[in-house]
């Protein structure tokens, strides 16, 4: 019998008809004018569908067993990841203002932080997902 594998992620982004990932919510409210507020205290992974769908393919022709973290190379808050987004998009970085989770008004609770290592990733792929500049690029380009 083949290993179980259990694949852990973090951020997911990537091109999405209905436009509700975070990248996608950001570009639409800077496109329209309107200022982004995203947590500073909140830290994650940002993780490139593509990048992540290729990267299980990867893990599964190699018989990957066990638990791995599939997820972008750079920890960031979610306030930091907006501003990356806006700059890749061309807007300015300065329309995003970072707060407190507790200040948004969530209704559901969000996790602090879902910052993953990628080290067995990179050991069983022989190197990390695209760094996250040149993914947001590269869904620039294809949207």
């Amino acid at each position: 019998l083949p290993a179980s594998l259990v694949c852990r992620t973090s951020g997911v982004f990537g091109i999405e008809a209905r436009r509700k990932n975070f990248v996608w919510q950001v570009v639409d409210r800077l496109r329209a004018g309107d200022a982004v507020t995203a947590a500073d205290d909140q830290i994650l992974c940002p993780t490139p569908a593509v990048a992540l769908a290729g990267a299980l393919a990867g893990l599964l022709a190699r018989g990957a067993g066990g638990i791995v973290h599939v997820v972008g190379p750079e920890a960031l808050s979610r306030a930091d990841f907006a501003r990356r987004v806006a700059r890749a998009f061309g807007f300015d970085e300065r329309s995003v203002r970072g707060v407190a989770t507790g200040s948004l008004g969530l209704v559901a609770a969000r996790p602090r932080n879902t910052a993953l290592a990628d080290a067995r990733l990179r050991a069983l792929l022989g190197g990390p997902l695209p760094p996250l500049d040149e993914a947001l690029r590269s869904l620039r380009a294809s949207a």
